[in-house]
């Protein structure tokens, strides 16, 4: 324009800015093409010394992913190209942290991002198996994630241990919290190279995922082979299954298998460039084809796309981001109003409140149930046990 005096205001900037979209972001392994040889020198230079000070049950690797909780197979393509970087489609996504050690003897209780701060779905709910968090776009932000390792630092104090955890260099991960903390030290991997140095991203985060799509497809085949009326995944079952899968189908085994491949050997500084088999995969294409033969409408007319799509269609998802000013307001304001709406959800009859009486009643019937069942594994009476307990009956 030729203009060479002119000097622009904040405001003018951040209004220019914001007109044309842009913004500062950094670049993590997802975005970048990983180096191998940088790889290989951080190994031996900066992981070997660290894994030789500590036990692998006191080595953590977490990671945060986003996930598309109510994508249907038929809706992949339509999911697959939004990274969600603008908040569309923020009520159909979540962001989860997960968290374990290198032995695969202890997972850590996921951490669940949403975007109410109470929704529809939580109506009576006091307990959760996660901790939940939540803002406008259900992001992992500095505060939570602040929030998140001091509450890991007290449990590891109270257990008398000093680990270590490694985490990606994300913009939201605060490196000042380390001044703080008393039973953790925090790590973070070199720029770009998180795809083939955290273990989180090498089949621990695919296998939870793959698991979670394939009971989706299962409980699609049961309502329409029932003649049920198909019913969207709120929030609360997309929680409870995660915590299901995290628990019970993430195992050892899968978690080990994945800290090796990412150079996590003590006395070794190579990648192991085998991939980690995650066998629900091959379930799971069986199913989302027998699902494809049912002549439904998740195909619309198109057929269903492969289940290895289906369980990356969430792959890119913007997972964080500073908070802004306007990030900040907008959440106080969404916590008013989403108290109006639970209070809305406390009256709304189609919302049952279980009573002790029938959830003891329940119980009693799945302990029959459980004996009158062939080979049953003896934990789970210790488990019924427990509840009967907690329950009083």
């Amino acid at each position: 324009m030729k203009k060479d005096n002119f000097i622009g205001s904040s405001g003018w900037l951040s209004r220019f800015k914001r007109r044309e979209g842009l913004k500062w972001k950094c670049l993590t392994g997802d975005a970048g093409e990983a180096d191998v040889t940088v790889a290989m020198k951080w190994i031996e230079h900066c992981l070997q010394p660290i894994l030789a000070q500590y036990d692998e049950n006191d080595i953590f690797n977490g990671d945060e992913t986003g996930l598309f909780f109510r994508c249907f197979p038929g809706k992949s393509m339509v999911f697959r190209n939004d990274n969600c970087k603008n908040g569309k489609r923020a009520k159909d996504r979540i962001t989860i942290m997960l968290c374990a050690n290198m032995s695969g003897s202890e997972k850590i209780k996921p951490l669940v991002i949403g975007y109410s701060a109470k929704p529809r779905c939580f109506a009576h709910v006091r307990s959760l198996p996660v901790d939940y968090y939540f803002n406008k776009k259900a992001w992992m932000t500095a505060s939570i994630y602040e929030k998140y390792i001091m509450q890991l630092d007290e449990k590891f104090q109270n257990e008398n241990r000093q680990v270590v955890m490694f985490f990606d260099n994300c913009a939201a991960h605060n490196k000042e919290i380390q001044k703080q903390l008393k039973a953790i030290t925090l790590h973070y991997f070199p720029p770009n190279l998180t795809s083939i140095l955290q273990p989180m991203d090498l089949g621990i985060i695919r296998c939870l995922k793959a698991h979670y799509r394939n009971d989706i497809v299962l409980n699609l085949i049961a309502q329409v082979e029932n003649k049920l009326p198909i019913t969207k995944v709120s929030l609360l079952q997309c929680i409870n299954n995660l915590h299901k899968i995290w628990e019970m189908k993430v195992g050892p085994d899968i978690i080990k298998n994945c800290f090796y491949k990412a150079g996590f050997r003590k006395n070794s500084f190579a990648l192991n460039e085998d991939s980690v088999q995650i066998p629900v995969l091959r379930d799971g294409q069986k199913n989302l084809d027998y699902l494809d033969t049912l002549n439904t409408d998740f195909n619309e007319n198109e057929g269903i796309s492969n289940f290895e799509n289906y369980v990356s269609v969430d792959l890119n998802l913007t997972i964080s981001s500073f908070m802004t000013d306007e990030d900040i307001v907008a959440i106080t304001e969404q916590q008013n109003n989403d108290t109006e709406i639970q209070e809305t959800a406390l009256i709304d009859e189609s919302v049952h409140l279980v009573k002790q009486q029938e959830a003891q009643h329940a119980l009693m019937t799945v302990l029959a149930y459980v004996e009158q069942s062939q080979d049953t594994p003896h934990k789970l009476f210790r488990c019924i046990n427990e509840l009967r307990c907690f329950m009083n009956c």
